[in-house]
């Protein structure tokens, strides 16, 4: 099986759509690990909610880094 050399969600033709969808796809990652730390919480198994809750806390930073740095490139972009 061969193994596609591009992510079939990133848009090449623009770098500033493809770090949105890049930034997109980790917060979905994060917001899915947080869904199931909270099932698991619900459930009372604590070692798979914790697992789950920094898994999704460490998604969730990584995504806000992505964000704040398409922000400064937009905005230096945009000003000259």
């Amino acid at each position: 099986m061969e193994v596609p050399r591009t992510l079939p969600y990133r848009n090449d033709s623009s770098t500033f759509a493809a770090s949105i969808n890049e930034e997109l796809l980790m917060l979905h990652y994060a917001v899915v690990f947080f869904v199931i730390a909270l099932v698991a919480a619900l459930f009372g198994f604590t070692g798979i909610a914790s697992g789950a809750a920094s898994i999704a806390q460490t998604l969730f930073m990584i995504f806000l880094v992505l964000a704040v740095i398409a922000f400064l490139v937009n905005l230096f972009r945009s000003r000259g």
